[in-house]
């Protein structure tokens, strides 16, 4: 829980009418933030619902002598890859997510199955998505999508050196392999026409750090 932001280099400011420390707190450049961790007692967990790729759960925990009841998802963690194919290409899938009852184009993408490392469940995911194995992969970085009510994680990876394979989709997935530009994709964001979160951040992030990568986009 953030108690304090000030923006400057004050040695020193104010919360709660009280003087602070700053060596009690930790520097982003010149942002000081003062946090105070939370220290939760679980009293009881239990399942709402079981799904077949995730559950329902509610909890009940202690917080400061009061009794509080947290209700969220448990989700497995997921791999995402931006694929970098040739001709300055990515690769990305078209298909239909009955949640929102639309069609949506987006990066590769699936849950990491037990005893997989998210590395390992990148590969597998972008070879039965496209059909594309990736020689090379390089891990971006991680998030939370939906930390309000979910302790999903996704792991997003660089994939280049692809060679081409079959596809082996799951009896309930349906793709359909695009070749985009980066420009065509970060134009397509800027005008709302790719709405997948990961896919958006993936490639907002790309466009912010790609001269991290050596390309040439």
């Amino acid at each position: 829980m953030i108690r304090s932001l000030k923006i400057g280099n004050s040695k020193n400011f104010c919360t709660e009418n009280k003087p602070v420390n700053l060596k009690k707190c930790f520097k982003i450049k010149s942002v000081y933030v003062i946090i105070k961790f939370m220290d939760y007692k679980v009293i009881s967990q239990k399942c709402i619902h079981e799904g077949n790729s995730f559950s329902f759960w509610t909890d009940i925990v202690e917080y400061q002598n009061k009794q509080i009841v947290r209700d969220y998802v448990k989700y497995p963690e997921a791999s995402a890859i931006l694929a970098y194919h040739t001709g300055s290409k990515f690769v990305l899938i078209k298909q239909f997510r009955y949640s929102v009852k639309e069609e949506l184009l987006e990066i590769p993408a699936g849950k990491v199955d037990s005893g997989e490392t998210p590395e390992d469940c990148a590969r597998r995911e972008l070879l039965e998505e496209t059909g594309f194995f990736a020689k090379n992969l390089r891990k971006l970085f991680e998030y939370y999508p939906a930390v309000g009510y979910s302790s999903e994680k996704i792991h997003i990876f660089f994939a280049y050196n692809l060679e081409k394979r079959e596809k082996n989709l799951d009896e309930d997935e349906f793709t359909d392999v695009v070749f985009l530009s980066y420009r065509d994709v970060i134009d397509m964001i800027h005008r709302n026409e790719i709405k997948d979160a990961k896919t958006m951040l993936a490639f907002l992030w790309l466009e912010k750090f790609k001269s991290n990568l050596g390309i040439n986009l």
